[in-house]
C-alpha cells in the first residue's frame, strides 16, 4: 500500500521531470538517475525501460532512464496524483482526461463486432471481414474493380 508520503514524492517527480500526455493518454517520466527511476518504478508498478544513449550525445551526457505508463492504468494515476500537482499540470490532466473520455472506449478483445458485409463474421477493418478485406485489397494492387465488394462498398458507404 502506497503511502501519502510516497505519493507526494511522486507528484514531485512527475511534477519536476515528467510529462501528461494526451495520446495515448498516459504519464511519461525520463531522467539519468537509476535509483529514482527504480523507486518509481516500484511505486507505479510498471517496468523500468531499457538505459537508452544516442549515438550523437557528448560522453559527458548520462544514460536516460524511462517509465511510462498508459490507458486506463495511466488515467487512475493521473487521478490519484491530480490534488498533488501544480496548476499548469492540474491543467493538463484535465485536458488528457477530457479528451480520453470522449473517445469511444474499445471493446475487450474476447467481445464480438460484426463485421458489414457478414454479420455473422467478425469485424476485422474498415467494415468488412477478413476475408472481404483481403479480397478488397488484392483487387486493389491489381488496380481491378471487383464488383462484389465495390458493389458493397458503395452501397454501406465506405470507399
Amino acid at each position: 500500500m502506497i503511502t501519502q508520503r510516497e505519493l507526494g514524492w511522486l507528484a514531485g517527480i512527475v511534477e519536476g521531470e515528467g510529462s501528461i500526455t494526451t495520446n495515448p493518454l498516459g504519464i511519461h517520466i525520463a531522467m539519468s538517475d537509476l535509483d529514482v527511476m527504480q523507486r518509481v518504478a516500484s511505486l507505479i508498478g510498471r517496468p523500468l525501460n531499457a538505459a537508452t544513449r544516442s549515438a550523437n550525445w557528448p560522453a559527458r551526457y548520462k544514460d536516460s532512464y524511462k517509465l511510462q505508463v498508459h490507458g486506463p492504468l495511466g488515467a487512475s494515476w493521473i487521478m490519484t496524483l491530480y490534488p498533488l500537482l501544480g496548476e499548469r499540470r492540474q491543467a493538463a490532466a484535465r485536458a488528457a482526461l477530457i479528451r480520453w473520455r470522449s473517445i469511444a472506449i474499445r471493446k475487450p478483445n474476447h467481445a464480438f463486432r460484426a463485421a458489414s458485409c457478414h454479420p455473422e463474421r467478425m469485424y476485422y477493418s474498415k467494415g468488412l471481414c477478413e476475408s472481404c478485406n483481403k479480397m478488397k485489397q488484392y483487387y486493389k494492387h491489381r488496380n481491378v474493380v471487383n464488383p462484389r465488394i465495390e458493389g458493397f462498398i458503395q452501397s454501406v458507404g465506405k470507399v
